[in-house]
């Protein structure tokens, strides 16, 4: 395309046309213009993406060299791959929600009853039990953001969106422009 990196202008039109192709924050495309992404990319899209990089390219990096550290790591990738460790438990993710509920429930009851019994430390518990439920389950709207639950897009999108907004009240459109 010939754009220059230095250039604002180059950057928020590659920028916006990323956006309109594909989903991703602005503030994730200027921190890594002009860099080697390659690890980043790699570790946060799955391979049916690679068909569609031709379009972004814009230019090779001059003079890189991969750095000891950077060997290594993709090393310690390629065994981790191997290992099969990447791959999601769906029961883990069953258990999370299962228990994720419990603590809501618990917390609701305790609050109530502390109300209704006029009994402070039980509200209080229970105060702390909805604050560990909305905590666990940020976590799941974490992972589906990243599309590490399914590792097929909308699944964890539509995931994202029931956990998020309808569990916790974050959105999970405003959680993947910011994060």
């Amino acid at each position: 395309m010939g754009f220059d990196l230095k250039n604002t202008t180059n950057i928020q039109t590659i920028v916006s046309q990323m956006q309109c192709i594909y989903f991703v924050s602005t503030q994730v495309m200027v921190n890594l213009a002009g860099r080697d992404v390659t690890d980043v990319f790699h570790g946060m899209h799955p391979d049916y993406v690679y068909s569609r990089l031709p379009a972004f390219h814009i230019g090779n990096l001059k003079n890189y060299e991969e750095s000891e550290s950077t060997k290594a790591y993709r090393q310690l990738e390629l065994e981790i791959e191997r290992e099969g460790l990447y791959k999601t438990r769906y029961s883990y993710y069953v258990m999370k929600i299962i228990i994720s509920f419990l603590m809501l429930a618990i917390a609701v009851s305790c609050y109530v009853q502390g109300y209704y019994n006029n009994w402070t430390s039980l509200q209080i518990l229970g105060s702390l039990i909805l604050g560990m439920y909305f905590w666990q389950t940020a976590f799941i709207g974490h992972d589906a953001g990243h599309n590490g639950i399914t590792h097929v897009r909308i699944y964890d999108h539509l995931i994202g969106v029931l956990v998020g907004p309808i569990m916790t009240g974050i959105s999970i459109g405003e959680y993947q422009l910011t994060h």
